[in-house]
Formats: C-alpha cells, structure tokens, sequence
C-alpha cells in the first residue's frame, strides 16, 4: 500500500467516525424530542381527565343537593324512569 492509498483510508475513517458522531447526535435529539412531546402530551391528557374528574364532582354535587332539596319528587321521577325501562327493555324476549 503506498502513501495516498494509506493518507486516503486514513481520511475515509476519520470521516466514517465523524458520521457515526453525527449519527450518534441527531438520534439524541430525536429521542430527546419524542420525550418532550411525550410529556406535553401526558401533561395534556392529566389536565383533561382532571377536568373531567372536577366537572364529574360538580355534577355529583348538583344531584345531591336536587335529592336533599326534592326528595319526594326525585324519588317520584326514579321510580317513574324504572317504570319506563323496565317496561321498554322487560318484555324482550
């Protein structure tokens, strides 16, 4: 192997090495990147589900004060709806 066949190997591996460097780098950021949005989007679903937990208490809060405000109508008004499914979904034979 004379002088320029070596000198040129020498170049094609330190340029190999360079791209396995940027190779290295670009699938860090990659990674770093579906982390983040991994997170936004984690951080997004924990903020819909504690609006809907809230907006499920609210909810359980107006009927418990409609049952203590109204108990012989809302008694009136299950009874009434039990009535209707049972006679919508009971003779299915």
């Amino acid at each position: 192997m004379d002088a320029k066949e070596a000198k040129d190997t020498e170049a094609l591996r330190m340029e190999m090495n360079q791209l396995r460097d940027d190779l290295s780098a670009v699938l860090q950021t990659l990674k770093e990147m579906g982390s983040e949005r991994g997170a936004e989007a984690f951080e997004r679903l924990r903020s819909s589900a504690d609006r809907a937990r809230s907006e499920g208490e609210r909810m359980a809060q107006s009927v418990s004060r409609e049952l203590e405000q109204r108990p012989f109508s809302s008694v009136v008004a299950a009874f009434g709806i039990g009535l209707l499914l049972g006679f919508l979904f009971g003779n299915r034979r």
